[in-house]
């Protein structure tokens, strides 16, 4: 079994009123609201980007471990092709973007995920591995998620373990 850590929040901190109700992400690749957090042994994880960019401190006095339940049901993306079916594209009908486009890929910096066809499918959430393939993850929808992560929409597929 997978076990996840985030940082900037303990488990005595955490609640279903402040990740799942108050909509806190305005970004179209990614959900309005969710846990956020890396597997343990990830290859690049969110510890290891917040050290390399600044963003926040990760020590053992801000961070939280967590596990899936059993019946929670995440989607894997290891490759592009495995979002395909969730993209919505925002690309005009010709497109004038100074980002070059690389072959074979199908999405974009502008597209958007459709969370809410994931939530009707019964995803609980989504686990990118960007270390797979990420500069053909990075430089597509997948273009402000900087590490390998998870985010997780449903308060209900999460059992906190630290």
């Amino acid at each position: 079994m997978a076990k996840y850590i985030t940082y900037g929040i303990t488990k005595e901190k955490f609640s279903k009123e402040k990740f799942y109700k108050e909509i806190h992400q305005t970004l179209p690749c990614k959900p309005l609201y969710g846990l956020w957090g890396s597997r343990v042994d990830a290859e690049y994880g969110w510890k290891d980007w917040c050290a390399d960019s600044g963003f926040r401190e990760c020590s053992d006095v801000n961070k939280m471990k967590f596990v899936l339940t059993k019946d929670s049901k995440i989607l894997e993306v290891h490759r592009e092709v495995d979002i395909l079916p969730y993209i919505v594209s925002r690309l005009p009908q010709f497109d004038y973007s100074p980002f070059q486009r690389l072959e074979n890929r199908s999405t974009s910096i502008m597209d958007t995920i459709n969370f809410d066809k994931l939530e009707d499918e019964g995803y609980d959430g989504l686990e990118l591995f960007i270390s797979d393939d990420y500069l053909r993850l990075h430089n597509g929808v997948f273009n402000t998620w900087d590490c390998d992560s998870i985010v997780v929409w449903n308060f209900d597929a999460i059992k906190i373990i630290d």
